[in-house]
C-alpha cells in the first residue's frame, strides 16, 4: 500500500505537461489516500486508483475497489464494495457513489445507511446536497435489528417505508413524503407527511407515545402526551388524560435547570365526576399540586421548597398519581459550612385518610436549628453544639413552640489490642410554651397555657472489639459490642404534649442509641445496659453474611415505654437482622424482634431480591403485633411479591401481587407480558384492585402501552 497526497501525485504524473495545462486538484484542501495501484488518463484527464482503495478529506472517509478522480469535472466516483464514513459516525454502504464540492454533493446507487447508534437507512438512489442533506428516493428507516418474523423469514419489526426521505443533518430532522408505517412488512398506518428527529437528538418537541386502557371504576381510559423543547434549559410535558365515567383532567410538568438551581413544576386537573354517595357523582374541579425547586444563592446557602396539595383526600388514589396517606409541603433555606450547619423550614402536612381533618392537622411554622461542631479536638475529644426552635400550630386544639439548647462531648479511646470505647457526655436543656393543652393528670380540668421545662443531662460509654481473621478470598468478622447509658429517672413531663415520638419502634437501629425516641418529647430515662454481637463473613467476588443480635437491660422499671414495645420490662426483647448479598444472584435481609421469655416474635420482616437465570423475584413479608405506642401501625401480616419472567430474549411475563394476611384478603394482583427489544416496546397489563376509599370501589383495569424508538417511545434496550 503506498500512501498519497492527491495534490503530490497529479504535481508528479504532470510534471512534463505544459504548466498551463496543470491543472489544480483539491486546491488549499487536498485529498488524502490509499492505494495498491495508480493510474493517470492524461487525455481524460482521469486519476484511477485500484485494490482496497481509501480517500479522505475534511473527516470524510471512502473505501472502495476502484476511486476514479475527473479533473475536469472536479468529480470523485467509487466502484465496488463503496464504504463512506462521515464526521457524523454514520457510514453508508453502495456499489457506487458520485461526489463532488469537496466529497459534500453527489449521487449514490442502490445506499445503505448505518448511523452511530445502529438505525438504518436504505434507498433506491439518494443525491447529497449542499454538504448536509440527503434526499432518499424509494427508502426505508428503521431502527430495529434484523430478526426472524413469525413464519422464520428475517425482518425487521417495525420500519418506516416512503416514497422520498429527507434527511436534513443541520436540523437533524428526517422528513418522509407517502410513508407507511409496517410492521413485520404489513402496512398499517400511512401518511403523506411525517418527520422525526434523527437519531442523533436526544429531546425535541412532539406527541410521545400514547397509552390506552379500561377500569371498571373509571371506564375507558386514553392518554396522549406532548413533549414541548422551550430551549436547551427547559421544557415542558402536558398530557391530557381521558376517562370515560369521569371526564378530562390534563396533567402538566415544567423543568428548567438555571445557572444556580433547578425547579419543577408539575400538577393536573379538570373539571370530573366525583363520587358524593353511592348512587351520586358530582362534577367538580379537583386538582393537585407537586412542584418542587432547589437554589444554591452562595457557596454557604442553599434554599429549596417542595409543594404537594390535592384537592380532596381521594384524587391522588384515584387517578394514581400517588397512594400517600399524607402529602408534605416543605421550604427551607440552608447554611453550610466547614464546622456549621443552620436551617429555618416550615411545614405543611395534608391528611388523606378517611378520619383525617385539616383543622386537627399539625403545622410547623417555622423549625430553626442551628448546629456547630469543633473544628479542633479539645481534650482529645471534640465538643458540639446545637440549638433548635420550633412553633407547632393547629386551627384547633393545642398549639406549642420549644426551644432547645445541647452541648456534647466526645471522646473515642483506642486499645492496644484494637478494642474501641466512645465516651459520650451532653446536656440539653428544653423550654416549651403550650396553648390549650389537655391536661393528662386531670381530663376534666381546664386546659393549660404556660410554660414547661426540662433539663436533661445524659452520658454513655460504648464499647466494641472487632476480631477480623483474614484467609485465602475471605474474611471472617466477630465483634462484640456493649454500652452502659445513664440519664435521670424521671426526665419526662407528661404535660408536655407528644408531638414528635408517638411512632415508636425498638429495633436493632436504635439499640445503642442513647434516645430511641424518633423526636424529643419523648426521651430515654433511666440507667441501661446494651449488648450485642455481630458477625460477618465475607467473600471476595461471592457471598457476604452478616448476622446481629442485641439487647438491653434497664436498671429500674418504668412506664416510659408502652405494653408491647418490647421494652416495657427490664429485659428487653431480643432484636437482630440478617443479611445475606450475593454480587451477582440475590439479597437477603431478616429484621425481627423476639420476646425471650415467650419465644415469639412480635415482629419480623423479610425482604428478597434475586435475579436467577430468567427470573428476578421480589418478596416483602411483614408481621406486627398489635403495639399500642404504635400508633401509625396496625397490627398486620403482610406479603407483597412480583416476579419477572424472561419468557424469551424479548417476552416477559410479569406477576405481582399484596395479600392481607391477617385478614386472609387480597388487596391487589396483576399480571401482565412485556414485549422489549432496542426499537419496540408493547406491554399488556390486568390489575384487579380491592381497595374501597369511598370514591373508588374495588375494580378491574386493563391497559396497553407501546412505544417505538425515536417516535415517542423509551426504555428500550441497548
Amino acid at each position: 500500500m503506498i500512501r498519497y497526497l492527491f495534490i503530490f501525485a497529479v504535481l508528479l504524473l504532470w510534471s512534463a505537461a505544459p504548466a498551463q495545462a496543470q491543472p489544480s486538484f483539491g486546491g488549499d484542501n487536498p485529498y488524502e489516500f490509499v492505494a495498491d495501484q495508480l493510474t493517470f488518463d492524461e487525455q481524460a484527464q482521469v486519476i484511477t486508483a485500484y485494490g482496497d482503495v481509501e480517500i479522505e478529506q475534511d473527516g470524510y472517509i471512502i473505501i472502495a475497489d476502484t476511486i476514479q478522480y475527473d479533473l475536469t469535472a472536479d468529480r470523485v466516483m467509487a466502484i465496488g464494495d463503496v464504504q463512506m464514513l462521515m464526521p457524523s459516525g454514520e457510514t453508508i454502504y453502495t456499489d457506487y457513489i458520485e461526489l463532488q464540492e469537496d466529497l459534500k454533493k453527489g449521487f449514490i446507487d442502490q445506499l445503505k445507511i448505518t448511523m452511530k447508534d445502529g438505525s438504518r437507512f436504505a434507498a433506491k438512489e439518494a443525491v447529497r446536497v449542499d454538504g448536509n442533506k440527503k434526499v432518499l428516493r424509494g427508502a426505508v428507516f428503521s431502527p430495529c435489528k434484523v430478526c426472524e418474523d413469525f413464519k422464520g423469514d428475517k425482518n425487521l419489526i417495525w420500519k418506516l417505508k416512503a416514497e422520498k426521505i429527507t434527511h436534513d443533518e443541520e436540523k437533524k430532522d428526517v422528513i418522509y413524503r407517502n410513508a407507511w408505517l409496517e410492521f413485520l412488512d404489513v402496512p398499517v398506518l400511512y401518511t403523506p407527511y411525517f418527520s422525526h428527529p434523527d437519531p442523533t437528538v436526544k429531546r425535541r418537541s412532539g406527541f410521545l407515545t400514547p397509552s390506552y386502557g379500561t377500569s371498571g371504576s373509571r371506564g375507558t381510559m386514553l392518554t396522549a402526551p406532548y413533549y414541548y423543547e422551550i430551549d436547551n434549559h427547559k421544557d415542558l410535558l402536558v398530557e391530557p388524560m381521558y376517562f370515560s365515567k369521569d371526564g378530562v383532567i390534563t396533567f402538566a410538568e415544567f423543568r428548567q435547570n438555571l445557572p444556580n438551581g433547578k425547579i419543577r413544576l408539575a400538577g393536573s386537573g379538570g373539571r370530573v365526576d366525583k363520587r358524593v354517595n353511592a348512587n351520586e357523582k358530582r362534577e367538580k374541579t379537583r386538582w393537585h399540586i407537586n412542584s418542587e425547586g432547589e437554589f444554591d444563592l452562595s457557596e454557604k446557602w442553599r434554599t429549596s421548597f417542595h409543594i404537594r396539595r390535592a384537592s380532596d383526600k381521594t384524587y391522588l388514589r384515584r387517578y394514581e398519581f400517588s397512594g400517600d396517606d399524607i402529602v408534605t409541603s416543605t421550604g427551607q433555606a440552608e447554611y453550610f459550612d466547614d464546622t456549621d450547619y443552620g436551617a429555618i423550614r416550615a411545614y405543611y402536612f395534608q391528611g388523606l385518610r378517611p378520619d383525617d381533618k385539616d383543622e386537627d392537622t399539625l403545622q410547623v411554622l417555622p423549625q430553626i436549628e442551628y448546629h456547630q461542631v469543633d473544628n479542633y479536638r479539645n481534650l482529645l475529644g471534640r465538643f458540639n453544639y446545637s440549638f433548635e426552635s420550633i412553633n407547632l400550630e393547629r386551627d384547633r386544639g393545642t398549639d406549642s413552640r420549644r426551644t432547645s439548647l445541647e452541648a456534647s462531648y466526645s471522646l473515642p479511646l483506642y486499645g492496644a489490642w484494637g478494642q474501641v470505647v466512645d465516651l459520650d457526655a451532653s446536656l440539653r436543656g428544653d423550654l416549651y410554651h403550650l396553648n390549650d393543652t389537655p391536661n393528662p393528670l386531670n381530663a376534666s380540668a381546664q386546659n393549660i397555657d404556660g410554660f414547661e421545662s426540662r433539663i436533661l443531662p445524659v452520658a454513655s460509654a460504648t464499647w466494641r472489639w472487632p476480631f477480623v481473621r483474614q484467609g485465602v478470598g475471605s474474611n471472617q468478622l466477630i465483634e462484640p459490642i456493649a454500652a452502659f447509658v445513664a440519664a435521670p429517672n424521671a426526665a419526662n413531663n407528661d404535660i408536655i404534649p407528644n408531638e414528635d415520638s408517638q411512632a415508636f419502634e425498638f429495633d436493632e437501629t436504635n439499640l445503642f442509641s442513647t434516645n430511641r425516641f424518633p423526636g424529643v418529647d419523648r426521651v430515654t430515662t433511666g440507667q441501661r445496659v446494651d449488648y450485642g454481637i455481630k458477625l460477618g463473613h465475607f467473600v471476595t467476588d461471592g457471598i457476604d453474611a452478616t448476622f446481629f443480635i442485641g439487647q438491653s437491660y434497664r436498671l429500674k422499671e418504668d412506664d416510659i415505654y408502652a405494653q408491647g414495645s418490647g421494652l416495657e420490662d427490664n429485659e428487653s426483647d431480643l432484636v437482630g437482622k440478617a443479611e445475606i448479598v450475593s454480587d451477582n444472584n440475590y439479597d437477603i435481609v431478616y429484621r425481627f424482634r423476639a420476646n425471650p421469655e415467650s419465644g415469639d416474635f412480635p415482629r419480623n420482616e423479610l425482604s428478597l431480591n434475586s435475579t436467577f437465570s430468567r427470573f428476578n423475584l421480589n418478596l416483602d413479608y411483614i408481621s406486627i403485633d398489635d403495639t399500642a405506642n404504635l400508633s401509625e401501625i396496625d397490627d398486620r401480616e403482610e406479603v407483597t411479591a412480583s416476579l419477572r419472567t424472561r419468557l424469551t430474549d424479548y417476552w416477559s411475563l410479569i406477576n405481582r401481587v399484596r395479600r392481607d394476611l391477617k385478614a386472609d384478603s387480597t388487596r391487589n394482583a396483576g399480571i401482565g407480558l412485556e414485549y422489549l427489544d432496542e426499537c419496540f416496546r408493547i406491554a399488556f397489563s390486568f390489575t384487579r384492585d380491592f381497595t374501597d376509599d369511598g370514591e373508588t370501589e374495588p375494580s378491574n383495569t386493563f391497559a396497553i402501552t407501546f412505544g417505538l424508538r425515536y417516535l415517542g417511545g423509551e426504555g428500550f434496550k441497548e
